[in-house]
């Protein structure tokens, strides 16, 4: 609405007006009064104003001031109690005292600082620089719990927690402690194998880091000493009281006292160098005396006492029977047995040595039917076994020399008696003397006899004397009558080097050239017909003996088998008891037992019977002579033939003229064939040869070849043939 503008006459309500100034000396009623300007009034009488009201040289009221709040200086306001500040019903909140002020109930700030150390802000936090002590009954906390930072919650119901591990009626967990003083709990959990000065259980950890695979691995150290006296008492439900410590050493004025029905037991773990480790049987105890518990009794050792020592006392007396490592009893008294107790050796009484009773027989028994009796010379070499229920063995110098068997007994060498009685039926190599002889209306019967009966002796020319083919030979073939050299490395001779006092004179050497292993010499022996064992069935026993001189170190071998014939096809080798033979330069009697193992095969003509070397050095010379291969297990002398006997069994196998045969004609005597027959009947058909003729004209020709001789005729004219033979029908 437009103002209007007052002139002359009245103002009329509703209306606005717009005027400069009013003086009035009556009272200006308005419902609102609005000033762009100052109201100035002065010496008013009432005030009532609904906005603000400034009063440039003060109010001065002589009644009560009323307003809903007050601003600016009010120290000079009288009648004010400024030390208090009071609720409408008049009660005192805040009291104001020359130490502080009293609040009672509740007071809000928006923010609270107390000098520079404490803030308390109206979020309900506070900060604290310094210590804070709080009274000394108890403080109480809104919600019940205290936070320190996100790690550590102090509360009612959860205890002490740090991060999530918390300290209440369930226990306590915590990832570190760090204390100076004493931790006292009713009990301890978890890892402790960085604790130090605990008493030792497995030991202690040689890191305290846990990573390192050391703080797994303990030592222990290896006494414990008791210095004062203690007593070991285990609670009822305990087995017994034990400990890591390998020794215990009880010191001078002490006592280690077990109580009754308790055990100790030392180096549980078994670390004693000397025993079993982790067996737990090796701990000791170091004292200077054992008594019982009341220091006046006798130790029980209940399950026996082993002791590492010389055990010394004024007597001994119970069972000795399971006491070992005696060596010596009895000293200058001896030890006496009564009849019939026994003197037992071995953990199952295995030898009793104890004397009858009543008179009866001193006794030393074999009391295990799978073991035998053996007494030993100081070298541990054989005297006497005594098998069980079975024969008895006696040696000299390792070597069996007699034995018992079922049917009497079995000697090995000479036996020398003044005088025999009885049966001597079954004797072999029984020698009588020239001044005496055996008169006997019965028969004689023997494996064997030496003298002008049946050779033993299955080898042909074992003497080595005869040598028909010459006396020098090299290379592969026979060589000796009778001895086939199988390689071409070997030179072979007949000389005059035999053993002394042996009635031999000469022997075949054979002289290596070369490191070869091939036969040194061979024998073929005649089967009875081709496919016919003979003597040599399977099961036979048979014994080489003979005289060998080798270069010191070589090394031989003899075998036995079955063969077609010299380069035909063997069967295998006969068991041959003995091992190798080593030479050492001198003359040495050797002994081998063979056993054939096989049948002869339906194209076997012939044993094989050979040396080998077994070392391979060039140069190694052998010797051989008196060799004999008989039947049996026997070795006996050698059986001398004379030469004449010697050869003749030779010739079976080859024979040589010594000279040129002749015939001399009055004319021409072509086509004339002249009989020649062999002194001694040839194995077989031999194969002819002339090495020495002298004829006319033509050649030498042998007709009607038998085993008894052959025809001999010359191809060309003439009037006269010498020549000269060999014949050989060897295996």
């Amino acid at each position: 609405m437009a103002n209007t503008r007052i002139t002359q006459g009245v103002i009329k309500p509703n209306e606005d007006y717009d005027v400069r100034h009013i003086n009035a000396t009556g009272v200006i009623t308005a419902t609102n009064l609005n000033l762009s300007g100052v109201l100035t009034y002065e010496d008013v009488t009432n005030v009532d104003s609904i906005g603000i009201i400034t009063a440039r040289e003060g109010v001065v009221s002589l009644g009560v001031v009323t307003a809903t709040a007050f601003h600016g200086d009010g120290s000079n306001l009288t009648g004010v109690d400024s030390t208090a500040l009071k609720d409408p019903a008049g009660n005192v909140k805040v009291q104001a005292q020359a130490s502080g002020a009293v609040h009672t109930g509740i007071s809000t700030f928006d923010t609270i600082n107390v000098g520079s150390g404490v803030t308390i802000e109206s979020n309900g936090q506070a900060t604290f620089t310094g210590i804070v002590t709080f009274g000394s009954n108890s403080t109480t906390i809104g919600d019940n719990v205290i936070n320190v930072g996100t790690a550590l919650t102090l509360g009612h119901t959860q205890g002490l927690q740090f991060h999530t591990q918390n300290l209440h009626s369930a226990g306590f967990e915590i990832n570190n402690i760090n204390a100076s003083g004493i931790i006292t709990a009713a009990q301890f959990s978890g890892d402790g194998s960085n604790l130090e000065n605990l008493p030792a259980g497995l030991g202690t950890a040689l890191s305290s880091t846990q990573s390192s695979p050391l703080n797994k691995i303990y030592y222990t150290n290896t006494v414990l000493p008791v210095e004062s006296t203690v007593t070991v008492d285990t609670p009822a439900s305990a087995s017994a009281a034990y400990t890591q410590y390998a020794d215990i050493s009880v010191g001078t004025g002490a006592d280690l006292i077990i109580s009754d029905g308790d055990d100790l037991i030392p180096d549980v773990l078994g670390l004693r160098p000397d025993g079993t480790f982790g067996g737990g049987a090796l701990g000791r105890m170091r004292v200077d005396k054992i008594v019982g518990k009341d220091a006046n009794s006798a130790v029980n050792f209940e399950k026996g006492i082993v002791v590492t020592g010389v055990v010394t006392a004024t007597s001994f007396s119970g069972d000795g029977s399971s006491l070992t490592g005696i060596t010596t009893v009895g000293g200058t008294r001896g030890v006496d047995f009564d009849d019939n107790v026994n003197i037992t050796l071995g953990d199952s009484q295995d030898l009793l040595i104890y004397h009858e009773g009543g008179g009866g027989d001193n006794v030393i028994k074999n009391n295990v039917a799978s073991k035998h009796l053996k007494i030993l010379h100081n070298d541990g070499s054989a005297a006497a076994i005594f098998y069980n229920n079975t024969s008895v063995e006696l040696y000299n110098s390792g070597n069996k020399k007699l034995e018992t068997t079922s049917s009497g007994v079995t000697v090995t060498g000479t036996v020398a008696a003044t005088a025999f009685t009885g049966d001597g039926s079954a004797l072999t190599g029984t020698g009588v003397g020239s001044n005496t002889s055996i008169n006997t209306s019965g028969i004689i019967t023997a494996t064997a006899f030496v003298g002008d009966f049946q050779p033993r002796n299955i080898l042909i020319n074992g003497s080595c004397a005869v040598s028909q083919r010459g006396t020098s030979f090299s290379g592969t073939g026979f060589t000796l009558d009778r001895y086939y050299v199988g390689s071409g490395d070997y030179s072979v001779a007949q000389v005059t080097d035999a053993p002394s006092n042996t009635g031999l004179t000469y022997s075949l050497r054979i002289s290596r050239t070369a490191n070869t292993t091939g036969y040194l010499t061979a024998q073929m022996i005649e089967l009875p017909a081709t496919g016919q064992a003979g003597q040599f069935y399977n099961g036979a026993k048979f014994t080489l003996s003979g005289y060998v001189k080798g270069t010191s170190g070589a090394t031989i071998v003899p075998t036995l088998r079955f063969s077609t014939g010299t380069n035909g096809s063997n069967g295998s080798t006969f068991t041959r008891t003995e091992g190798a033979f080593t030479c050492n330069g001198s003359w040495q009697p050797f002994t081998f037992h063979f056993t054939v193992d096989e049948n002869v095969g339906g194209s076997d003509k012939c044993v094989q019977f050979y040396f080998t070397f077994v070392t391979t050095a060039t140069g190694q010379n052998v010797f051989f002579t008196g060799l004999q291969l008989e039947a049996g297990e026997v070795s006996t002398p050698f059986e001398h033939l004379n030469y004449a006997d010697e050869l003749r069994n030779c010739l079976r196998y080859y024979q040589k003229d010594l000279n040129r045969r002749a015939f001399w004609g009055s004319g021409n005597v072509s086509g004339r064939q002249f009989p020649v027959r062999f002194g001694v009947e040839m194995r077989d058909t031999p194969s002819i040869s002339y090495y020495s003729t002298s004829i006319d004209s033509g050649s030498a020709v042998a007709y009607n070849i038998t085993r008894q001789g052959y025809n001999f005729s010359m191809t060309g004219s003439g009037r006269f043939y010498e020549w000269a033979h060999t014949a050989s029908a060897e295996l």
